[in-house]
């Protein structure tokens, strides 16, 4: 699902984002591989820098479609550095990024 909003939990450097910005969530069940192609042709490639964005939790408006929008797990990202890079050596097929505005 991908959904229209205002959004703070994103990944800004290497901490969660603390300004709402309007935002596309993709939406949980992604893999982690295929979200780092994207934000490599749509931006920069690193998954806490740029217009897209790793999402923390359920990325959702205001907390809504919790069931829709599956959280993003630990291992979407390699939480070490500043900023955040995409993990994709990971397995998890559950990660979730935001686009923002």
């Amino acid at each position: 699902a991908i959904l229209l909003g205002h959004y703070a939990d994103y990944v800004e450097a290497n901490a969660e984002g603390t300004i709402v910005r309007l935002g596309y969530s993709f939406g949980g069940n992604i893999p982690v591989p295929l979200l780092r192609d994207l934000d490599q042709k749509l931006d920069d490639g690193v998954a806490g820098t740029g217009v897209l964005r790793a999402a923390f939790g359920q990325a959702t408006p205001a907390g809504v479609l919790g069931v829709i929008v599956e959280a993003t797990g630990t291992d979407c990202t390699i939480n070490t550095g500043n900023p955040y890079v995409w993990n994709v050596d990971s397995a998890n097929q559950t990660c979730n990024a935001v686009f923002l505005y």
